[in-house]
């Protein structure tokens, strides 16, 4: 399975059981406070968070891939091309070209993923942050 997949999974499922952990600890008084999915919101935000920064690393390790199989390709395309340099230029010109619209692609689908992941759960992190202690009046 993909990597990003079980990432973004394993935040969501944790989300999720903050939340409803949270909720179940609110409702039932435990401790004696009613602030519990409050609290559960700041984690939810923190995981929002860790999202974010989970999509800048893995940018970073697409882009050092892709420049890892450019330099492969020039290799690969040097070699075979040796006596011929216009050729070769126009191999590797093509080649760059190729493998920089690809990486392009990819960033933006992964900013698109990333993104409204991290949006989705600061959104929710913050409004059960704000109003998670107003569960006492539904009790």
């Amino acid at each position: 399975m993909n990597r990003r997949v079980v990432r973004s999974t394993s935040i969501w499922i944790a989300a999720i059981v903050a939340v409803g952990g949270s909720t179940w600890m609110s409702f039932y008084g435990v401790l004696e406070d009613h602030c519990w999915l409050a609290r559960s919101g700041a984690l939810v935000v923190m995981l929002g968070i860790w999202s974010g920064l989970g999509g800048i690393i893995e940018e970073s390790l697409l882009r050092r891939s892709f420049e890892a199989r450019t330099r492969m390709a020039e290799r690969r395309i040097r070699r075979k091309y040796r006596n011929n340099t216009k050729c070769q230029e126009e191999l590797l010109e093509d080649a760059r070209e190729s493998l920089e619209q690809k990486l392009e692609q990819l960033q933006a689908e992964l900013q698109l993923k990333v993104g409204l992941e991290e949006a989705t759960l600061l959104i929710a992190g913050t409004l059960i942050w704000g109003f998670g202690d107003l569960i006492k009046y539904l009790v």
